[in-house]
């Protein structure tokens, strides 16, 4: 019985919480018998005791005056129901989140919203066309990661690629031994940036791709502490998260491109006019053949026109393209 006692103040809060809403109130009545369902005795005079003593500790309980009646209910909320709204929607977007696990944080998610969102977020009104993940262990692997960074120390983990039947096989029986830098989510893909002592510089591994995560007593090397606080740059730099050389780049390119220049460079990107009246930019870009493969996707509409080197790169590649292409 002591211990019913207790709990009632956190009863009656929780109650409200999860069942209210400045549309959907409850009456000193109703929330009697909400607390007698938990074997917890209350009075009107004892449950109007308890609100005013929430509300004194900072836990907002509305009241409104109905007839004779006190109607209550909670407003206040963590999150505005547009933060909820955008939250659910990036967990059903993000494709390394399993099924499974979507569908329990967008559950958790609209509980946090009030009650009379609360339905129609969990459903939810858009489709994603998401190809998501299998690997439901991915949880497990990030909170084995974030422990690691915590504790700056070394990982070990098995790292999968996949076969011509979609199957997951190992090309490293022993597995890596790293230095973790950080969790990166790009390009819908979540991402660990870590630091490589063989090679003095930085290498990244799908997430989703990895397994057999564990925490080592070793420290991480200073380069990758050091390293995380150089993150924004490397991740400018990465260009979609792929290895290859850093070179400075002049893009030239259509006015009508300028969108899809301000999607991947970011708002302050530089944009200046040339005299045939296309744009321009010039950046520090990671080349290789996912830049190239970009680059190409804009045909006419944009070409690289410096150094001279990398230009020839990237016509060598299309050339090889089309050389397959018409075998």
């Amino acid at each position: 019985m002591e211990n019913k006692v207790k709990i009632k103040l956190l009863r009656i809060y929780e109650i409200l919480r999860n069942n209210t809403d400045e549309h959907h109130m409850m009456t000193t009545y109703e929330l009697i018998a909400a607390l007698a369902q938990d074997k917890i005795k209350a009075d009107h005079r004892s449950v109007k005791s308890d609100i005013e003593t929430l509300n004194e500790f900072g836990y907002e309980i509305m009241c409104e005056k109905i007839g004779n009646q006190n109607w209550y209910y909670v407003a206040d909320r963590l999150f505005s129901d547009a933060e909820i709204k955008m939250l659910i929607d990036a967990v059903q977007a993000a494709n390394f989140i399993p099924e499974g696990k979507t569908d329990e944080l967008t559950r958790k998610l609209a509980h946090l919203s009030g009650l009379k969102n609360r339905t129609l977020k969990a459903k939810n009104l858009i489709c994603y066309n998401v190809k998501k993940h299998s690997n439901e262990n991915i949880w497990l692997i990030v909170e084995t990661i974030t422990e690691a960074l915590v504790r700056n120390r070394k990982i070990s983990f098995q790292y999968c690629r996949i076969d011509e039947n979609k199957n997951l096989y190992t090309t490293h029986p022993d597995g890596y031994v790293t230095n973790p830098v950080a969790l990166v989510y790009d390009a819908d893909n979540y991402y660990l940036v870590t630091y490589n002592e063989k090679y003095d510089r930085m290498v990244n591994y799908r997430v989703d791709r990895m397994k057999d995560c564990s925490v080592l007593e070793e420290p991480a090397h200073e380069k990758a502490v050091i390293s995380r606080k150089n993150l924004h740059s490397y991740k400018k730099e990465s260009f979609k998260m792929y290895n290859g050389a850093i070179r400075s780049v002049t893009l030239v390119f259509d006015k009508e491109l300028v969108p899809s220049i301000v999607d991947k460079f970011g708002e302050k990107v530089i944009i200046k006019k040339s005299p045939d009246g296309r744009c321009f930019i010039t950046e520090d870009i990671k080349t290789g053949p996912t830049f190239y493969s970009w680059v190409f996707g804009a045909g006419k509409k944009m070409e690289i026109a410096e150094p001279a080197d990398i230009r020839e790169e990237y016509l060598n590649m299309c050339r090889e393209i089309i050389g397959n292409a018409v075998k």
